[in-house]
This record gives C-alpha cells, sequence and structure tokens, in this order.
C-alpha cells in the first residue's frame, strides 16, 4: 500500500477519534486484547481467542479454562457445578458466570463469580440508500451543508471509478486513489475503520457505480451507508479493500471487499462488484 494511503488512514482515524471523543460525554469501558484485571484472581488460565470488555471477558471459537493448580476447588458455571471437563467449552452463545471455591485445605473463603460471553458468531453487516440526510443523522458533524460532494480530495481519486467513502461525513477519500498498485496482498487499496460500531458512508458521483447484483444501485450524488453491529461483544474493526477484478469486464472491473471483525476473531465478508467508468 502506498505511503499517501497510509498517512490518510492514519489521519482518518485520528480525526475519527477525536471527533468521537468531542461528541461523547462520557466513554464506555473500552475492549482490551486479553482478560480483564478481575480474572488475575480466578486460579484458572484461559487459552484461545480472548478479549476483554469491561469488566466482561470476552471467548470465541476454541478458547477454553484450564486449572492454574492441581489442587483446586469445585467449579461453577451459572451458579451449578460442574466437571473440568466443562472447563473446555464451548458453552451456549452468550453470557455466563464462573467462580472457583479454594480447596478444603486452603481458608474458607467466598468468591463472586466472574462474568465472561462466549461468542461464536459473525458480526452483522448492513446498509441502507439514501441522500445527504444520512449524514444529518449518523454523521459527526450535524451542522454543515452537504449537498455536493467535496470538489477535492486527499490522495487524489481514480476517474474511472466514481466513489468516495467517509466513516464519519466530515472528511472524504476516493475509494480508489489515482495511479495505485497492488500491495503484497493482492489490495490496490485498503482502508481500516477501527471503532465497536464502524460505518462508513460511499457517495457515488454517478449512476451505476456498482456492479450487477451488488444489492445496493445508488443514483448519482446518492450516498450508501454501510455499518456492523455484534450481538454478543463488539466490533473491532471494518476493513475496506480495493481488489482488481475483470479487467474486460467494465461493470466488474474490481471488487470493493468490507470486512467486519469483532473482538475475537469472527469476521463477516461482503464484496460488491466496482465498476469502471
Amino acid at each position: 500500500m502506498h505511503a499517501t494511503s497510509r498517512r490518510a488512514i492514519a489521519l482518518c482515524l485520528l480525526l475519527l477519534g477525536a471527533a468521537a471523543a468531542h461528541a461523547q460525554p462520557a466513554a464506555a469501558p473500552g475492549p482490551t486484547s486479553g482478560a480483564p484485571a478481575a480474572f488475575a484472581a480466578l486460579p484458572l488460565s484461559v487459552v484461545g481467542p480472548q478479549a476483554g470488555l469491561g469488566d466482561v471477558l470476552v471467548l470465541g471459537t476454541g478458547a477454553h479454562f484450564v486449572r492454574a493448580t492441581s489442587d483446586g476447588g469445585a467449579v461453577t458455571i451459572d451458579g451449578a457445578v460442574v466437571t473440568d471437563s466443562a472447563l473446555a467449552g464451548p458453552w451456549t452463545p452468550g453470557a455466563h458466570s464462573i467462580s472457583v471455591q479454594p480447596p478444603a485445605s486452603a481458608p474458607p473463603a467466598t468468591m463472586a463469580p466472574l462474568r465472561f460471553v462466549f461468542d461464536n458468531g459473525a458480526p452483522r453487516m448492513q446498509w441502507e440508500v439514501g441522500d445527504t440526510r444520512l449524514l444529518d443523522r449518523y454523521g459527526l458533524d450535524q451542522n454543515v451543508s452537504r449537498q455536493d460532494p467535496p470538489r477535492r480530495t486527499d490522495p487524489t481519486r481514480d476517474r474511472h471509478v466514481k466513489v468516495l467513502w467517509s466513516p464519519d461525513g466530515r472528511r472524504w477519500l476516493p475509494v480508489l486513489p489515482k495511479g495505485a498498485k497492488t500491495d503484497p496482498s493482492g489490495a490496490l487499496a485498503d482502508w481500516l475503520i477501527a471503532a465497536d460500531k464502524p460505518q462508513v458512508f460511499l457517495w457515488a458521483l454517478d449512476d451505476e457505480v456498482f456492479g450487477p447484483g451488488v444489492p445496493v444501485q445508488p443514483k448519482e450524488m446518492q450516498l450508501v451507508r454501510v455499518w456492523s453491529d455484534d450481538q454478543l461483544s463488539a466490533v473491532r474493526d471494518l476493513r475496506l479493500r480495493v481488489l482488481p477484478g475483470d479487467a474486460g469486464d467494465r461493470e466488474r472491473a474490481y471488487r470493493l471487499e468490507m470486512v467486519a471483525t469483532d473482538l475475537v476473531g469472527n469476521k463477516t465478508t461482503v464484496t460488491w462488484a466496482l465498476a469502471r467508468h
């Protein structure tokens, strides 16, 4: 990926983070890459995909608990004493509680159950077509008139791909920059939006900017809003990649790939044909 694209991503994420911090009076506890601090007192180790969300431990497919010592006490999951086999999972998707009582040889103690969520489901991805009122409702800048797209974008857009994108309606970037070359992964452009409920606005500068079979077909100057959420935990990021398509087919010259990933690695991928004008 070009250095210009990396600078654009960094600036875009910086602006998005600053705007979100200004817009929200109180931030909820953010996700972490490991178990919450409270789980350090649990005489169990956690193996596999995991993340902290406030004081809740989120476990993904393949995650399990392992006893830290061989002389541990009884394990309770969801209020019922279980055998060690229950530590291996999987559990029913959703919220659970776990606690371990001290062994008989240890001083009596009561351990409050700790909460964990088993998330084995991929995030949802949804979309809608509309006009600039989508920006008034979902964008971060509520008092800007946006009847027309910006005349200038950074970097310069490919004139044959007539789609701009923005995570918040404030700053717009070309889906495909001018002169883009494939990176080692095969992508012509690679954009990342890091948020627990990410969204992206796609601004069509012409009719038929997407190819046949795409579930949205915005008209010239219409917007498409794409967003993702996760029912059991939170989304980690939404990635947009432009990939080469069928060079001989104008309507399928490129592919716009959108990938939503949650905290424990579950993914949803949507790919739309992107036309060349």
